[in-house]
């Protein structure tokens, strides 16, 4: 899960999480903002995109859904 949460595999690193601790997407989200935080707090090098780009996107013409806005917005 850590390796997807690095490399910007937000939705592979939330299925993990969910098939790991049988939980809903929501508390799957929950566990992944909480280990996003720590890890870009304890290893900010490790992360193949910045902060700023995290949760974007891979085209720059779609924006983030309201549905999505959990994970997308996680820094703001």
């Amino acid at each position: 899960m850590d390796r997807d949460i690095l490399d910007h595999r937000i939705l592979f690193a939330i299925r993990v999480i969910r098939e790991t601790l049988s939980c809903t997407i929501h508390e799957a989200i929950d566990v992944f903002v909480v280990r996003y935080e720590e890890l870009r707090r304890d290893c900010p090098d490790d992360f193949t995109v910045g902060p700023e780009e995290y949760g974007q996107a891979s085209t720059p013409d779609r924006r983030c859904t309201s549905s999505e806005n959990a994970v997308c917005k996680m820094e703001g």
